[in-house]
């Protein structure tokens, strides 16, 4: 048998492991959809099958783990154990449960200090002169050539420009939207910075913004960054280590850690010590979530090392301005004015039946999302509530009255192996999201939220 189709192929890591607990991870290769060459070997053994690129590599497929076939170049393994695709299948395999079982990601727990950082500094050489300050633009026949939006130059060129004249903090104010995670990683390759700490304020951010740190985000697609850049080696420091020497080795093998102000603020003063001398620069997201005095004691660590912040305002949470000399605040009217943001429809339920508030608001919201598909618009409806068992109970309503939608529920205390089964947005693996809390996912084409009225009425909004 053998057939052409067209396949995408998941993910390949160089380094996949845990360290001392932490995930440590870099990307060799994005998922990317290839035009392969179908082949099922002769003989005895048809337990997989070849695909060949047009580029000349070969890679089985399998359904079970198997002997590396001869003349291979990397061993794909279903983890479902279910039935192998053929000629009229999803050829999508990143929708399916996957381990790359040769070659293995490198397991840095194990591997001596003096390679960590010779693999350390040959990411950082691979950025120079990789970063190209190409900007987004229309020519006069309407087409738009991808680069860096406005606001990213321009925060890109203040910071830099600060850095070059002053060793204060700095802050950084650009409305949600706009692209402050994009701005950090041109930062990153652009300075070719050696070791960044990113410190956010809650676990679903971590994730959010290291997997962003992973695949260096759409710079390489916008072709910003060159594409012999290599990717950064990143921590998410979950859990601090008992003793400062296991969290030392943590951050020796890597470019990039990320983790929560909490873990990194109230540790011990051995670790925070020890976070101050590995990191050459610092960066705060979601700066106006940090309090003043945990702000302040973890940044006299860092003494005169670049510490830059980044929020979507300038005014903390208390009502006080974050601190920091403000080098690049793009306003939020010039933001609107340049389509960063879409209208709003506003589309009133009304149920005086509290009972029945949630099938109607459900009924009305699939009812937008059918009509926006129908009209082949890549739109996805998110319900945000305020626990995770309302979550879980509006998920069975759409489960049960819209199958077809594939509604998903994501949570903070969802087990990793739940959260792996799961496509990350904004991939439209998925039709229907439910939020148990805000996790700073930016969805651009539907956005659905469910609001209490003082008088017991339902509100609906969407933004298109």
């Amino acid at each position: 048998m053998t057939f052409r189709t067209e396949a995408l192929i998941p993910s390949i890591y160089t380094i996949n492991a845990l360290v001392d607990g932490n995930h440590v991870v870099q990307l060799a290769r994005e998922a990317m959809w290839r035009e392969v060459s179908v082949n099922q070997p002769t003989g005895r053994s048809r337990s997989y099958l070849v695909l060949e690129s047009l580029e000349g590599e070969k890679i089985a497929v399998a359904t079970r783990t198997i002997p590396v076939p001869e003349g291979v170049d990397r061993l794909l393994v279903f983890s479902d154990s279910i039935e192998m695709p053929s000629e009229g299948s999803n050829w999508d395999l990143s929708t399916r449960p996957t381990r790359w079982a040769f070659p293995k990601a490198l397991n840095v727990s194990v591997e001596a200090s003096e390679e960590s950082a010779w693999r350390t500094q040959s990411v950082v050489q691979s950025w120079v002169d990789a970063f190209l300050y190409r900007e987004e633009r229309t020519d006069g026949n309407g087409t738009v050539h991808p680069g860096l939006r406005p606001p990213q130059v321009g925060a890109l060129h203040a910071s830099l420009g600060h850095w070059r004249a002053s060793s204060k903090p700095a802050t950084v104010v650009m409305p949600t939207g706009t692209g402050k995670t994009e701005t950090m990683l041109a930062l990153l390759v652009a300075q070719r910075i050696q070791r960044l700490l990113v410190l956010v304020p809650s676990d679903a951010l971590r994730e959010q913004i290291g997997s962003k740190f992973v695949t260096l985000g759409w710079l390489k697609k916008l072709g910003v960054v060159g594409s012999e850049a290599l990717f950064p080696v990143v921590g998410f420091l979950k859990a601090m280590p008992r003793d400062a020497e296991a969290l030392q080795r943590i951050l020796e093998r890597c470019n990039v850690v990320v983790a929560t102000m909490s873990i990194a603020a109230n540790s011990r003063a051995s670790h925070r010590a020890t976070l101050a001398r590995w990191a050459t620069h610092l960066f705060i997201d979601e700066a106006h979530h940090v309090s003043a005095a945990t702000w302040t004691a973890f940044r006299d660590e860092f003494g005169e090392k670049p510490v830059l912040q980044f929020t979507a305002t300038p005014f903390r949470t208390d009502g006080k301005l974050v601190d920091g000399k403000v080098v690049f605040n793009y306003p939020l009217r010039r933001a609107q004015a340049e389509g960063y943001f879409r209208p709003i429809s506003f589309r009133p339920v009304v149920e005086y039946n509290s009972e029945r508030a949630d099938d109607r608001i459900m009924e009305e919201a699939v009812s937008v999302l059918q009509a926006d598909l129908a009209a082949n618009r890549d739109h996805v409806l998110m319900a945000r509530v305020h626990s995770i068992s309302r979550a879980e109970a509006i998920h069975r309503i759409y489960s049960e009255h819209a199958p077809d939608l594939r509604p998903l529920i994501v949570h903070s205390r969802q087990t990793t192996v739940a959260k792996q089964a799961k496509p990350n947005p904004p991939y439209t693996y998925f039709d229907a999201l439910e939020l148990a809390e805000l996790l700073g996912i930016s969805v651009q084409a539907v956005f659905l939220r469910v609001r209490p009225w003082p008088r017991g009425a339902t509100w609906l909004q969407t933004a298109s």
